[in-house]
Formats: C-alpha cells, sequence, structure tokens
C-alpha cells in the first residue's frame, strides 16, 4: 500500500523569522496595556524559568492576563488586524517551500503550532493560498457568551503533542511518508517522526 504523502511545518521561527504570540499581544493591546498583562503574569512566569510549573501554565497565565473576557469575535479581528500589520514577519526560503507543498494536489499539508489558528491563518493568507491548508494549533477556550476565558481548550501544541495531534488528524504514522520542517526543540519529536526531517 502506498503511504500517504504529507508535509507539516512549524510556524513560529520556522515560516516566519521568530515567535509571533509576545508579538501579537503587544500589537493587540498596545505597550501599555501589553506591559501590565505582562506584570499581573509575572509570578507564573517567573516559576517557569525556575522550572517549577509547565510551559504551557505559564503561557495561560501570559493569555489570560491579556485576553480574558474578550469577546472571540473581537480577538479575531485583533489577529486579522496583527497579519495586516506584519508583512515582514515571514522566512521566504521557508514559505517558498510551503507553496510548492499546497501546489502538489496529492499531498496533504499542515501546519502544526504551539500558536493559534486564528492569527496563523490570516498571515499565511497574505503569502500563499491556504484554501487547502490544515491548521493544527493550541486553541483557546470560548465560553457560552462566546467569550475567551483566559483558558486553552487544547493542551499546549508543542513537543510530543504535535505528533499525536497529527496522528489523530492524519492517522498512523507508519501510513504515512511524513515531510517535516521545524526550527526548535519544540518541534523534534515532529522531526524525530518524519522521513524527511528539515531543521530551519
Amino acid at each position: 500500500m502506498d503511504k500517504k504523502s504529507i508535509t507539516a511545518f512549524d510556524f513560529d521561527g520556522t515560516l516566519t523569522k521568530g515567535d509571533t504570540m509576545v508579538p501579537f499581544m503587544r500589537h493587540a493591546l498596545g505597550p501599555v496595556r501589553f506591559f501590565f498583562a505582562a506584570l499581573r503574569a509575572l509570578p507564573m512566569l517567573g516559576l517557569r524559568a525556575f522550572h517549577v510549573v509547565s510551559t504551557r501554565r505559564a503561557k495561560e497565565a501570559l493569555f489570560s492576563a491579556c485576553f480574558r473576557g474578550m469577546p472571540y469575535a473581537v480577538f479575531c479581528q485583533k489577529a486579522r488586524r496583527f497579519a495586516a500589520a506584519k508583512p515582514d514577519i515571514m522566512r521566504i526560503v521557508t514559505v517558498e517551500k510551503l507553496r510548492e507543498a499546497l501546489a502538489d494536489p496529492e499531498r496533504r499539508v499542515f501546519v502544526i503550532s504551539a500558536s493559534m489558528e486564528e492569527w496563523i491563518r490570516p498571515v499565511l493568507k497574505r503569502v500563499a493560498d491556504v484554501s487547502r491548508l490544515e491548521i493544527i494549533s493550541t486553541r483557546p477556550e470560548i465560553n457560552e457568551k462566546e467569550s475567551l476565558t483566559g483558558r486553552f481548550a487544547t493542551p499546549n501544541c508543542k513537543g510530543a503533542e504535535k505528533v499525536r495531534r497529527l496522528e489523530e488528524a492524519a492517522g498512523p504514522l507508519e501510513e504515512i511518508c511524513l515531510t517535516a520542517y521545524g526550527d526548535s526543540s519544540g518541534d523534534d519529536a515532529l522531526l524525530a517522526a518524519a522521513a524527511n526531517p528539515h531543521k530551519i
């Protein structure tokens, strides 16, 4: 049986020149409001620096300080504005690989990221036809009032969670011919699972 062809890209630092979560937060809130939000999350961020709490808990604390109670529609609007304001954040060489993969109709193409689809998709829409693109990401929790709770609805999508979520979406890895692109230790599990790994 022929294996399915899949290409998976990390987002932050792979398709972009660096992290996007903190720049998005700063853009969404403005520098002053972001500064005070970061101060509120500082105790948890400090505990993470000493490995007392997980990356997820620290990241969730900062996300909550920035966005808890914000209507989801407003959050999405801010994500689109961020994408429009940041045309120069892309890593062009890797974006070309994304375009090549999307041009192959027999290939499924994923972006798998600890960032959120709400700003990943509009950022990528500026540089590629994303109609066939499948995005696996950390998801924000939304309450019955369609507002952000400040918590995540999924585990933080990094490390082994990237592989687990890909298998959940595409099936067992032994049935897949996987090409993967990543840049950091958070991508090591995904790269290790790939037949064709590319460390950026």
